[in-house]
């Protein structure tokens, strides 16, 4: 695993790169983040424990890194983190037992001489 420090210079510096090449897309980015992780009916931690959850999901260790530091400083707890964890790896575990589905449904189209 990236060194934590070397990981958040690393993304400092990617971050930099997008700004020098798509400013105006990053600008839109930066706006929509902060629209979304404003509280409104969700509170600050409860968005970045969500957050938790889906980088996990989507596999990003400098998402990992990022929103870990910021639940805990909004409170969030270690048990907390690592139920939206546990929550994270409980759907990906459901849905892909539910692709089950996809592969019967080719078996039978295969078996009726479809596929």
């Amino acid at each position: 695993m990236i060194d934590t420090l070397a990981r958040r210079s690393s993304i400092t510096e990617r971050w930099k790169v997008l700004d020098e090449r798509i400013p105006e897309i990053m600008e839109g980015w930066r706006r929509f983040y902060g629209e979304v992780m404003r509280p409104r009916h969700l509170d600050r931690k409860t968005k970045e424990l969500i957050m938790i959850a889906v980088v996990h999901a989507t596999g990003c260790p400098w998402c990992i890194d990022t929103h870990v530091t910021k639940a805990r400083r909004e409170g969030a707890t270690p048990e907390e983190i690592a139920e939206a964890v546990a929550t994270a790896s409980l759907v990906l575990s459901g849905s892909t037992l539910m692709h089950h589905v996809v592969a019967d449904e080719t078996q039978e189209n295969i078996e009726r001489g479809e596929g």
